[in-house]
């Protein structure tokens, strides 16, 4: 199951592993949780929430790719705004 992109499932993992961090530094090795660790984790959890949103690329008014999965194949759908006989579109092949 696809539910959440490559970057997404890349924060996924350091979410985890700093909360494993975390967990080992305050049960082991018996030291407080500072507050730039405290930061960090809502730093890290506020990345996730704009990549999962998607929040810049709508500010930005740039196109969302959508997923659509033909013969156990994903593609990805551009929409092309642009001119049709621009050269860049041509070698993309985004029309």
């Amino acid at each position: 199951h696809n539910l959440v992109s490559e970057t997404q499932d890349i924060f996924l993992l350091i979410i985890t592993q700093f909360i494993v961090v975390l967990l080992i530094n305050h049960f082991f090795l018996k030291q407080l949780l500072s507050r730039s660790d405290i930061i960090a984790f809502f730093v890290i959890l506020i990345a996730f929430a704009i990549s999962f949103s998607s929040l810049v690329s709508r500010l930005m008014g740039i196109p969302i790719p959508k997923k659509v999965k033909k013969n156990e194949k994903e593609e990805v759908e551009h929409k092309h705004k642009g001119d049709p006989d621009d050269d860049l579109a041509k070698r993309l092949d985004l029309d």
